[in-house]
Parts: structure tokens; C-alpha cells; sequence
């Protein structure tokens, strides 16, 4: 084993450490929640839910699940076990070792599906609500997908794994073990990437042309006719990785065989290359042959065509369609610098559905809301706290790996001093964000949605509040954004210590707590509101009787929506429903009295908000500068369009870089009002 993967393990095992130190929990789950999230930015996994069911007794030997996913573009449900040493020197896995990793879910999955799961475990278990609801969705699931997440490096001599089955039903085998974790995060920016060898496809390979007058120093473009069959069998193997990330998450919602295409395989195949708009994909290299065909791709991702490939292969799974006379068209960019890459492919992505209907809420990442949230976070210092002698960032991650990627090239030194100004428990990836508001926002339901379409539900929203009024999105969106994240975090272990709570719908249970509470608020106490001011102040300084108000709703929460006599039987799915919040907002409970501590009146409220936007003028005001002022005036006075008392505002506006006072929010208001009417008229600085 190299030396750069002994550093890898240490490190990766030491940012689970001090996170599970942080939060308090366990070693293996905080294992467990990193890897699924770089599995995530990896595009390698679905939003997924936590289970840890523990090992369980069955016939003499045992069963384990500690997550599961759905895949709705593959139709495969995925499920994961960790094996998780936590020794400082790197463990072998052999096959052996493996095996008995994958049997535990095997177990499982076959008594979920083949006898009766209640039986065989406590019914508290959230293995239980989705062991039953394995067998509810075994006629949709197309396969199963194991993973084995493990901090030990995998020794045996065979790497590819024969998969398993079970009710005449495929099952792949996955291990991520140390090793394949450090090759993906230190590889193109997360991502593994795709290796196809078309020639074990096709005799010579993928004949195409070049576009040369497409062709850049930055990328080559080419034209291509793919067989049907064969993008279908690419679909079949690689799966929603296929797939860029912007076309997955508007797939993950739209994931139904299209009709039409549907129709055209079947009936009308010879029309298909005519009648579908075919592909467009992106890969950042490919081999060629002297005599023009593709003979391998590297980092295959389809930018546009989703859809069609998808229902290629559903239609030949669902209808037993034959695909040999499907063709499709496809445009291929390769771009082999990874930087230009990661700028060049969204806008590719971007371009080739802009005819299509995918929202901006799939492009979000680049939205402006979120580079000025960025642009906030870097620059807005949190108050000190627990007698703390420095303040601290809250670290808004706009794109993945941000935050380590900060710290890859620094010194120990310099990456002390960055770590203790940016406290890991202080990064706020932009699905977090989505989770907060959402749940905030009295949406708990959003929020219990998983990552990715939550944060779909919450970037359509601020769209359209974007597109109203985007000054909105400032310092103190911000703040508060931070407040409702560290009310979140003090709930998250609030119900992790909790004597009533057993393992499972933990996050769940934090988002309609949070929603609830603010719920209670705005019903009980006559307009107020929670004061986010003192919140931010106090940072993670919460007092106890704030604390106490909000473990005791996380209880009363809990039992809701755990009641035997709810809709959905899957307490994970009736959370995602909005009959699930609007029975809870039907019970009674009463907050206590001295919440009102903590809350501003409407007046106050008001008041706040009359100062922000007198800060806001003055400020504006303030950055235009006095020269700016200075040549409006004397263009006004030009122009013969100033009044008396105009003149003597612009004068006074002209004087505030030098030593002149500050005028008031209501002058600078006037001030901004003849900026206005004269720009209007044809100044220009």
C-alpha cells in the first residue's frame, strides 16, 4: 500500500473523529453519513435514508441494513452495510470478509421479501417499515444494488464481483473500501469516472465524424450514429451514472417509460432515427482508429437525451422490445481539462434543454443566490461564544468539496489556523441549506424529501422570489439561515441523547420539530416572531430553557408521527406527505410562556426592518462614492435639470468621503430618487 493512501486513511478516519466527537454519535454511523455523501457528489448514489438496523439473529447467522436508496432511474433499490474498524493502521477485507458483509443484506432483503420481517425484528425498527415496504415495491424494482462501505482495503484477488439474485431478480455487488474512495476523491473533482470499451460492443467500434469547425483548443466535437441496443446495454450497466448531474435530478422526477418513444420502438422502428431528437453527451477522452471509429470512452455523460436512453432500455425490460433496427444520433464534446470541464458541461447541459422543460432549479447551483450566499459567508464573521477568544465562519459550500478543497494545498500550519476559523460543524452545503428553510418555512415534508429533491422543491421557490426582489437574499438572510442551521444541529442532538428515542427518522423528526415550532410561534403568540438577532449572538450558546422547549416538541413529534393509526404505514414515506404536517398542526399543544423571552412583536419586527432598509439607502449611497456625486451634480447643473434644493443634496452626498456627515436614511432616500430621474435623462458616470 502507498504512503499517500496510509495519509488518506488517517485523515479520512480523523474527519470522523472529531465529527462524531462534534455531534456525538457513534464512529460507524458518522462513517456511514460521510461516505453516502461523497458517494453522493460522486454521483455514485441516490438521496438515501439511515437506518443502522444493528446485526440481527436470523436462522442461526444474522442480517443487517444501515441505508438504503431508491433509484427511480434505474428501478433498482439500493441498500448498504458498513464495515467499519476504526483502527489506525489499514485493515484487510478479503473475499471472505466481503461475503459475509453481503450475505448479512441478502438475509435481509430475502426474509423481507419472502417472509415477514415484523417477526423477526423489533417493530421500532425502521427495518421493519422498509423490509415491508420491499415487498410492496418488489413488482416495480427492476434490481438490487449492494453496497459495502468499509474503512479496510480490500485484498481479494478477485475485483469484480459476480453479482447475486434473488426472485429471479439481479443483484450488483458494490464495495467501496479505503482504497477506491481515495482513487474517486482524488480523480476528477469526485467524480470516478466511466470507462467503455466500445470495441467489446461493436466489431471496430462507434463510427463517427469529426465537426471540425467545432473543434477548439478546449474540445473536439463529433458526430455519431449509436445503435439502439447499444446505448440501451450501456444504460443497463452504468446505469443513472450515465447520466450528467442536472439531467438525473430532472429524470429522478420524470422517470416513467415517454409514451411516444415507447410507441415508436414497438410499433415503428425503422421511423426512430427520424422521429427522436437523439443525444447529446460529453466524455473527457476517447480513442480512435486510423479508419474513423471510437474505440474507447472515458467519462461518458449524456448532457441531453436522458429520457430516450432511459426508456431504451425500460421499454426492452418492460416490453421485451427488440432494439436491433434503433438508431440514435448522437453529439459528442470531449473536453479533457477536468477545470474546463467542470464550467464547460452545466452550460452545455444548460443549453442543449433549454427547449425542454427542466427548471432553473437544476442549474441552481450557479444561480446567483448561491454565489451571493458564498460571497456572505466568506465575509461575515460569527460572534465568539463559550468564552472563545476568536470568531469563527459559517462556510457556505456552493459546489462539492469546496471546503476541502480549501485546505488541500496548505500547509499543516496554515490548515490549523483554517479549520479553527472554520469549524468543520460550520459548513453549510447548499442541500443543508434547502433542509433549513424548507423546514423553517413550515414545509417538513420538503425537507424529509431527501437532498436532492429538496433542494429542487427549495431552489423553485427562490426563483420566484429572486425574480420579485433579490435584495432580499442579503447578510441577514444569511444569519438567520445560520440561526435556523444551529437550531437544527442543537435538535439533532437533543434527540440523539433522548431516552424515548430509538434508533431511526431522526432527521424526521428534526424537521417537523423546527417546522412545528415556528408553526407554534406564528399561532400563539399573535404575529411574533423568533428573535434570529439574539440567536446569532448567542451562536451555539442556546439557553437551557430554549433547549428544554425544543426537546420536549421533538417528543410530542416523534409520537405523531409514529402513530399506529397514520395513512402510510412507512413512517419515512408518510413524513414526505403533506397530510402528514397538516394532522400534526391539528394537534393541541400549548408552548410555554417564557418562549416569549426569545420572540420580537410585530412593532419590533417592524422596526428592524425600517432600520435595515435605512442602512440599506445609506449604504448604497455611501458605496457610490463623492466622486460619483460630484460629476452628477455638475452634469445636472449642466444639463439645467437640478432644482435649488436639489443641488443642495447632491452637494451634501458629494461631501461623505470628505468628512461630511452622513446624511439620513430619508435624505439619502431623496438622494437615490434624483439618481434615478437623472440616469433617466442620460447620465452615465
Amino acid at each position: 500500500m502507498s504512503e499517500n493512501l496510509y495519509d488518506f486513511h488517517k485523515e479520512y478516519l480523523n474527519d470522523v473523529r472529531v465529527e462524531a466527537n462534534e455531534e456525538g454519535e457513534f464512529t460507524s454511523d458518522i462513517f456511514l453519513k460521510i461516505t453516502l455523501d461523497k458517494l453522493q457528489e460522486m454521483n455514485e448514489f441516490p438521496d438515501y435514508e439511515i437506518i443502522n438496523s444493528g446485526d440481527i439473529p436470523y436462522k442461526k447467522k444474522s442480517m443487517q441494513v444501515d441505508a438504503y436508496a431508491y433509484n427511480g432511474i434505474d428501478e433498482a433499490i439500493c441498500l448498504v452495510i458498513v464495515d467499519f474498524c476504526n483502527n489506525d493502521e489499514i485493515q484487510s477485507l478479503n473475499l471472505a470478509d466481503a461475503s459475509k458483509d453481503f450475505q448479512k443484506l441478502y438475509n435481509y432483503l430475502d426474509v423481507s421479501l419472502n417472509g415477514d420481517i415484523s417477526l423477526s425484528c423489533d417493530f421500532s425498527n425502521p427495518c421493519v417499515d422498509f423490509g415491508q415496504r420491499l415487498k410492496i415495491e418488489e413488482k416495480q424494482t427492476r434490481k438490487y444494488k449492494f453496497y459495502l462501505l468499509t474503512d479496510r482495503c480490500y485484498s481479494g484477488k478477485k475485483k469484480v464481483l459476480d453479482d447475486m439474485e434473488i426472485n429471479n431478480k439481479n443483484i450488483e455487488l458494490h464495495i467501496w473500501d479505503i482504497y477506491r474512495l481515495q482513487n474517486a476523491m482524488n480523480f476528477n473533482d469526485f467524480f470516478e469516472e466511466i470507462e467503455i470499451n466500445l470495441t467489446d460492443k461493436m466489431d471496430k467500434g462507434l463510427p463517427y465524424l469529426q465537426a471540425d469547425n467545432a473543434t477548439s483548443s478546449d474540445m473536439r466535437c463529433y458526430l455519431c450514429v449509436m445503435p439502439g441496443k447499444i446505448l440501451a446495454d450501456l444504460f443497463d450497466q452504468y446505469g443513472s451514472r450515465l447520466l450528467e448531474g442536472n439531467v438525473r435530478s430532472f429524470l429522478s422526477q420524470k422517470v416513467k417509460v415517454n409514451k411516444d418513444i415507447k410507441n415508436t420502438i414497438i410499433k415503428e422502428p425503422k421511423y426512430f432515427f427520424a422521429f427522436n431528437n437523439g443525444i447529446s453527451a460529453t466524455a473527457s477522452n476517447i480513442s480512435t482508429s486510423e479508419d474513423k471509429y471510437i474505440t474507447h470512452i472515458t467519462g461518458l455523460q449524456i448532457v441531453n437525451g436522458g429520457q430516450t436512453t432511459a426508456s431504451l432500455s425500460m421499454t426492452r425490460y418492460k416490453y421485451h422490445a427488440d432494439l436491433s433496427g434503433i438508431f440514435v444520433q448522437m453529439k459528442l464534446t470531449v473536453i479533457p481539462d477536468n477545470n474546463v470541464a467542470a464550467e464547460m458541461i452545466p452550460q452545455i447541459s444548460r443549453a442543449s434543454n433549454n427547449q425542454n422543460k427542466v427548471s432553473d432549479a437544476d442549474f441552481f447551483s450557479n444561480h446567483q443566490f448561491c454565489i451571493e450566499m458564498e460571497k456572505i459567508s466568506r465575509n461575515t464573521l460569527a460572534p465568539s461564544y463559550g468564552g472563545k477568544q476568536y470568531q469563527t465562519y459559517w462556510f457556505f459550500e456552493r459546489s462539492r468539496g469546496q471546503y476541502d478543497q480549501a485546505t488541500a494545498k496548505m500547509s499543516p500550519t496554515k490548515k490549523n489556523k483554517f479549520l479553527e476559523a472554520h469549524p468543520k460543524v460550520q459548513v453549510i452545503k447548499k442541500t443543508d441549506l434547502a433542509k433549513y428553510r424548507n423546514s423553517w418555512a413550515e414545509h417538513p415534508y420538503e425537507a424529509c424529501l431527501g437532498a436532492q429533491k429538496s433542494f429542487n422543491a427549495f431552489a423553485n421557490t427562490i426563483q420566484k422570489e429572486w425574480d420579485e426582489d433579490p435584495s432580499k437574499f442579503d447578510q441577514d438572510y444569511f444569519k438567520e439561515t445560520v440561526c435556523i442551521a444551529i437550531l437544527y444541529k442543537i435538535v439533532d442532538k437533543i434527540v440523539l441523547n433522548a431516552e424515548w428515542y430509538q434508533k431511526g427518522y431522526k432527521a424526521n423528526i428534526i424537521a417537523y420539530t423546527l417546522a412545528y415550532f415556528h408553526y407554534l410561534i406564528n399561532s400563539q403568540f399573535n404575529g411574533k416572531q423568533l428573535n434570529m438577532a439574539y440567536i446569532w449572538q448567542k451562536q451555539w450558546d442556546i439557553p437551557g430553557d430554549l433547549k428544554n422547549q425544543l426537546a420536549d416538541i421533538a417528543k410530542f413529534v416523534n409520537t405523531q408521527i409514529t402513530r399506529e393509526d397514520r395513512k402510510i404505514v412507512n413512517v419515512t414515506e408518510w413524513t414526505k406527505k403533506e397530510d402528514c404536517w397538516k394532522e400534526i398542526c391539528q394537534q393541541k399543544y400549548y408552548l410555554n410562556n417564557n418562549i416569549s423571552t426569545y420572540l420580537l412583536s410585530e412593532a419590533q419586527a417592524e422596526d428592524r426592518k425600517k432600520s435595515k432598509r435605512g442602512n440599506k439607502v445609506q449604504n448604497e449611497v455611501k458605496n457610490k462614492g463623492s466622486q460619483y456625486w460630484q460629476q452628477e451634480l455638475l452634469w445636472g447643473i449642466n444639463q439645467n435639470y437640478l432644482t435649488e434644493s436639489e443641488e443642495k443634496l447632491l452637494t451634501t452626498a458629494a461631501q461623505i468621503d470628505k468628512g461630511g456627515q452622513m446624511p439620513s436614511a430619508n435624505v439619502c432616500q431623496k438622494i437615490l430618487n434624483i439618481d434615478a430621474r437623472l440616469r433617466d435623462d442620460g447620465f452615465e458616470e
